[in-house]
């Protein structure tokens, strides 16, 4: 006959897990906000199921910012499958341009939302998906290994040179969150701000990473790291003379940026798609740019 105390564990247990299933259907009431300011002293990741194209997946998030991330993922690429992505769309370029026998580096990867939309689009891609800030690395880890994703996961950043110095997290130091820094309290617009913690981090460039460690070389690199995108440009130069990737989706800071990004890759034989027209006056977006020759494939 069960004891008083193992029944009152089992009873505990069922109802722990019949409250998981209530909060993991009602997301927008049960986490928190970081964006309202909110930081809770516990914080709750609740199990979500989501279908991003092919793939049935099952998530673990701790706040509202990483359910509207995915959120706005689905619908993206919902969006992408009708037809109806525009010119400044990274998941359209993704869709139209990666293929099976593709490597991505996946630069900045946070929870992994880009990485999986890669596999969703292009099964049998192989990703590289580097991240260093720690919360955001092990929800990456969590989602690659339970849902059984091609993609190897790295806890580094990738810059210009091979660096020891500090990571800055900008805000709250919890997963899925972004404009934290490397090596600086500046974010990507110029602002300075007062970090809310900070922990030793290493970088490295990509072409120490496939000229001197081995890695496979990228044919397709998306670089979105908060303003630190032209330092990661610089750190694979050779990558991109041997023009061995065929397309580049980098995060811009302002039209300036994009400008000088533009006229620098164009002398290496990469055209950007997207007319300085489309450009956004202000705030940072996404811009492509292909190779000359696999322009026309």
């Amino acid at each position: 006959m069960a004891s008083i105390g193992a029944l009152k564990s089992s009873l505990a247990k069922r109802a722990l897990r019949h409250i998981l299933r209530w909060a993991s259907g009602h997301p927008e009431i049960c986490l928190h906000d970081p964006k309202a300011g909110e930081r809770p002293e516990v914080r709750l990741g609740l199990p979500h199921q989501v279908q991003l194209g092919g793939l049935a997946l099952f998530l673990e998030i701790e706040n509202m910012r990483q359910y509207k991330r995915w959120r706005s993922a689905r619908a993206a690429l919902e969006q992408v499958r009708r037809g109806e992505c525009g010119p400044l769309d990274p998941i359209g370029w993704l869709a139209q341009h990666a293929g099976e026998n593709d490597v991505l580096y996946d630069v900045g990867a946070n929870v992994g939302i880009f990485t999986t939309l890669a596999c969703a689009v292009a099964p049998g891609i192989r990703v590289l998906s580097f991240e260093p800030e720690p919360n955001s690395f092990l929800q990456l880890c969590r989602l690659i290994r339970r849902n059984g994703l091609n993609a190897i996961p790295y806890p580094f950043a990738i810059s210009d040179g091979i660096w020891v110095d500090r990571f800055f997290v900008n805000r709250n130091f919890e997963a899925g969150l972004s404009q934290h820094q490397f090596g600086r309290t500046v974010d990507y617009a110029g602002n300075d701000f007062v970090p809310d913690f900070a922990f030793g981090a290493a970088a490295f460039p990509v072409d120490v990473l496939v000229q001197d460690h081995g890695l496979p070389a990228p044919t397709i690199v998306k670089i979105d790291v908060d303003g630190l995108e032209p330092r990661v440009i610089a750190g694979m130069e050779k990558v991109i003379d041997a023009g061995t990737i065929h397309t580049l989706i980098v995060e811009v800071c302002d039209a300036e940026t994009g400008r000088k990004l533009a006229d620098h890759l164009g002398g290496k034989r990469y055209r950007c798609p997207v007319p300085e027209s489309e450009f956004r006056p202000e705030g940072s977006f996404d811009l492509y740019f292909r190779h000359e020759t696999a322009i026309g494939d």
